[in-house]
């Protein structure tokens, strides 16, 4: 029993946003930490609610650079069908 293409495509855009997200506040973590001043800010929890903002904001912009690609990649594979 073979997947159909559209599953596929839909199950590697959510593995997609999970690594994505998963990527952002790691790479917040590190840049954060980089700095000397901001390692006294990660008890508090406007670290976090900054993290979770900063990487829903990169994370819509990088759903709004990918996401016309696949549908256009979508639409012009299935007209030469």
């Amino acid at each position: 029993m073979a997947i159909p293409p559209m599953w596929v495509k839909i199950s590697l855009f959510f593995i997609f946003l999970i690594w994505m997200s998963t990527w952002l506040q790691n790479a917040w973590d590190r840049i954060f930490f980089m700095n000397p001043q901001g390692r006294k800010y990660f008890e508090r929890d406007e670290f976090y609610i900054a993290r979770k903002r900063a990487v829903r904001y990169f994370l819509l912009i990088g759903l709004m650079i990918l996401l016309p690609l696949v549908l256009t990649g979508t639409f012009v594979y299935s007209s030469f069908i």
